[in-house]
Order: C-alpha cells, then sequence, then structure tokens
C-alpha cells in the first residue's frame, strides 16, 4: 500500500469525523421557530449566531463535492484505459516494447494513486456537507424546543413572582441546550481540522507524485518519438498503447 492510499484510507474511514453529528435526513425547518425576544433572547444567543453561522446553502457543499466525485470518475477511466494498454504490452515484444514496459508499472501506480485520493477527497467532502446540515437541524431542533418552553411558561399569570421562577427555569434549560449545542459545534470544528490536517498531508504526496510522474514521462518520450519513427516496429495494439500514453 502506497502512503497516498494509506492517508486515502484514513479519510474515507471517517475517523477524523468521531464526536460531530451523525448523517440524518431530517430537514431543518427553522422558519417556522417563533420568535424569542426580549429578555429571554440574552440566552440563547449563542445558539441564534451558530445557527446563522451554519446557515450557508447546503447545496454549494454538496455540489464542490459532486465535482470531486466527477474527477474520480475520470481518473478511474484513466487508470482502466492504461491498464489494458498495459496488458496489451505483455503480448508484444522488441526492444521498445520493453522500454515502455519498464516505465509502465510507475504510470499505474501513480494513477492508481490519483483515483484514490480524489475519491477520498469526494467522499470526505460529501461527509462534511452531511456534518453542517444534521448540526444545522439539531441546533435549529434545540431553538424550537426552548421557543415552545418559553410560550408555556410565560403565559398570563396574576403572580408576578412566578415570573422569576419561570425565567429561572428557562434560563437553566436554555443553559443545558447551549452546552449541548456548543460541543456539537466544537466537534463539528474539530472534524473539519482533522480532515484538513490529512488532505494537507495527501497534497503533499500528491506533489511528490506528479513530480515523479514526470520524470517517468519524461523518460517515456525518447521511447515513443522511437515509435512513431519506426512504425514499421510496431503492431497496432502497440501504435494504440503509445497514443493512450500521450492522454
Amino acid at each position: 500500500m502506497t502512503a497516498v492510499a494509506a492517508i486515502s484510507g484514513q479519510v474515507r474511514s471517517g475517523s477524523w469525523a468521531a464526536g460531530a453529528a451523525g448523517y440524518t435526513s431530517a430537514q431543518a425547518d427553522c422558519a417556522s421557530i417563533p420568535g424569542i425576544a426580549g429578555l429571554l433572547i440574552q440566552y440563547i444567543q449563542p445558539l441564534r449566531e451558530w445557527f446563522d453561522d451554519l446557515l450557508g446553502d447546503p447545496g454549494t457543499v454538496g455540489a464542490f463535492a459532486a465535482r470531486w466525485e466527477d474527477a474520480e470518475r475520470a481518473l478511474g477511466r484513466t487508470h482502466a484505459m492504461l491498464s489494458d494498454a498495459d496488458r496489451r504490452l505483455v503480448d508484444l515484444d522488441g526492444r521498445t516494447v520493453r522500454a515502455l514496459r519498464e516505465r509502465f508499472s510507475d504510470v499505474l501506480s501513480v494513477s492508481e494513486d490519483g483515483v484514490q485520493w480524489t475519491g477520498a477527497t469526494a467522499s470526505a467532502v460529501r461527509a462534511v456537507s452531511h456534518i453542517i446540515e444534521s448540526t444545522r437541524v439539531l441546533i435549529c431542533d434545540f431553538l424550537g424546543r426552548l421557543s415552545r418552553f418559553a410560550e408555556d411558561l410565560f403565559g398570563w399569570s396574576v403572580n408576578p413572582l412566578s415570573k422569576l421562577k419561570d425565567l429561572e427555569r428557562f434560563a437553566n434549560s436554555a443553559a443545558e441546550f447551549v452546552t449541548v449545542g456548543g460541543a456539537l459545534v466544537k466537534n463539528l470544528i474539530s472534524a473539519v481540522v482533522s480532515l484538513a490536517e490529512l488532505l494537507y498531508k495527501l497534497v503533499q504526496l500528491v506533489g511528490d507524485a506528479l513530480q515523479r510522474l514526470r520524470g517517468v514521462i519524461a523518460d517515456m518520450m525518447p521511447v515513443l518519438g522511437g515509435c512513431s519513427a519506426a512504425r514499421s516496429e510496431c503492431s497496432a495494439a502497440m501504435c494504440w498503447t503509445t497514443s493512450s500514453t500521450r492522454m
């Protein structure tokens, strides 16, 4: 297993998202939450701010993930084409073919790593979009519960002292919700930071792989040029192979 494949496996495993909100199919319906104004707003202000920070456009992150998924499929097709070309080389012989065969294993290794890391990145971005949406749904749910709790508590009463007790009960309940909501947001941030660290390691490895690939292609070019100059040595399959390698 290459270093790229190993880190890609960590990204795909989702271990970086431990503690973050899990996937939910529920939809945030914060538009229907009654307003909490006046004295009560101070107790839930963190929840309101966290929700506003997480609003955005849920489809934007999903669309970004879709582009990475498209890249994974495109690289997968390229790798399959290179693998097929490599198999065709096995049936051919000659000095030119032997030189190409020595280089193809390096090209195949880099292309396989490309499929691994683009696929891992796609799955991670998709997971982040689910985590953000799930956190929004949960915080929205907290706000809804507190709104309904406020309505139940602060109904009409002839005893003004009961309002103080109601306010204390609301403050205690709100504090619990804020604590849970804060943990969700903290875990979300921690998950994204952990993912970013893994992806940064991937970027460095991919850069090294591209440098290696440039060297391999540079070594292959004289061989490919020789094949073009002496087509009589190359079968139709061999010429197809060289043209595929240029793609």
